[in-house]
């Protein structure tokens, strides 16, 4: 949570720069839009949009959000569209500043729509690399989000009897973002998992029991919400290996 907030306050420090730098010393009348790749109930993305709030707050700035909802809603079309309605909810509000979190954001409105424009972005939220939508750029910056496996895995090789490494994840962009730069990073090569549903997770969280010597558990998109207790309880009964 600490890491969370640290980052946002340094995505609020750009975006104040970049309102400042169009109007002198004063943000009143100024507005930023906030596009959340994902959707409200999502803690991470709503973590970000609480710091977002609160360092804006008092400072006349009119802050207006717009969900994409791509995490619970992975359909390519889906996506299309929801990056269509972001960019028209960009031209009608005409924001002085947009914060875009997380790579669909980018991919299906900043970069599409919005690269060498005139229209200042901030970015948070992007995994690893943001080269491929050809950030940074004259009107796009913003902070990478690294996650930090080398660490992780020394801790887990303490308790393992191996150095086989199996990565578990929701089936989503980031998650194969994740992994693939997991593997780059470390310079391992990964078993990796990626599942649909509550059941798939299972299945194959038992099924990596007897492939690794130690699971990276990467993020949920929601799958886990409110399941939480059965998933606990099901991998104290099936765990074999350490996971992480």
């Amino acid at each position: 949570m600490k890491t969370k907030w640290i980052a946002t306050g340094l995505v609020l420090a750009l975006v104040l720069v970049m309102v400042g730098a169009a109007s002198g010393a004063s943000y009143s009348g100024k507005k930023v839009l906030y596009i959340d790749s994902y959707h409200q109930g999502y803690a991470w993305s709503d973590g970000i949009e609480a710091g977002i709030k609160s360092a804006l707050q008092g400072k006349g700035v009119e802050l207006k959000t717009v969900y994409m909802d791509t995490k619970r809603n992975t359909d390519e079309t889906f996506k299309k569209e929801a990056g269509e309605k972001v960019k028209a909810v960009i031209e009608q509000f005409k924001p002085d500043v947009v914060i875009a979190a997380d790579d669909n954001a980018q991919m299906y409105v900043t970069a599409k729509y919005y690269k060498d424009a005139s229209l200042p972005v901030v970015f948070c939220g992007v995994n690893w690399d943001a080269s491929a939508y050809g950030f940074p750029c004259k009107n796009v910056t913003g902070m990478l989000e690294v996650a930090p496996v080398q660490p992780l895995l020394e801790q887990m090789k303490k308790y393992a009897k191996g150095s086989r490494v199996g990565v578990i994840a929701v089936d989503n962009e980031t998650n194969r973002k994740e992994a693939e730069f997991t593997e780059k990073s470390v310079g391992i090569k990964m078993e990796k998992v990626f599942v649909k549903d509550l059941e798939e997770w299972k299945k194959g969280f038992v099924d990596l029991q007897s492939k690794v010597d130690m699971v990276i558990v990467d993020s949920d998109g929601g799958l886990y919400k409110g399941k939480e207790a059965e998933l606990k309880a099901f991998v104290e009964g099936n765990s074999k290996i350490v996971s992480g």
